[in-house]
């Protein structure tokens, strides 16, 4: 019985792999951090040339289409 326990003990406390689930759990977060930060400041400086362009090209009767 004191074996099993044992046994059992030391693949509770087995951190093979622990490392690698580690790193992989560390770059999903990473990489979704990073593509919605792109995706936030990609927009606010669309947002910010798409003023300019208003700004810039408001005193004609041109109409521009943005895309």
């Amino acid at each position: 019985m004191k074996v099993e326990n044992e046994t059992q003990k030391d693949e509770i406390l087995d951190e093979s792999g622990q490392t690698f689930l580690e790193f992989v759990l560390l770059l999903a977060t990473m990489v979704l951090l990073s593509f919605t930060l792109m995706n936030g400041f990609n927009k606010g400086i669309s947002e910010l040339w798409k003023s300019y362009i208003q700004a810039i090209a408001n005193p004609t009767d041109t109409n521009i289409d943005y895309q």
